[in-house]
């Protein structure tokens, strides 16, 4: 999944906007070659957390590699 950088809940109000940028800019990769992909919170299991809690953007893909697809995502993503 692509972080969800819109989402003001998860960091610090003035990192929102750079990391909604960021998000915009995997979304239109994805988008653009015509891969599917999903939001994927800020949870605080990676190295971005000093960052966000210090008002610096970011932003980055998360490989859900901890958990087994459902099937919805099944459908979307095969496997």
């Amino acid at each position: 999944g692509i972080y969800n950088g819109s989402d003001p809940g998860s960091q610090y109000p003035k990192a929102v906007a750079g990391s909604t940028y960021l998000q915009k800019l995997f979304q239109g990769h994805f988008d653009a070659a015509g891969l599917a992909h999903t939001p994927t919170p800020f949870n605080g299991r990676s190295d971005y957390g000093p960052f966000l809690e210090n008002g610096i953007p970011a932003g980055g893909m998360d490989t859900g590699a901890e958990v087994l697809k459902s099937v919805e995502l099944r459908k979307v993503f095969g496997g």
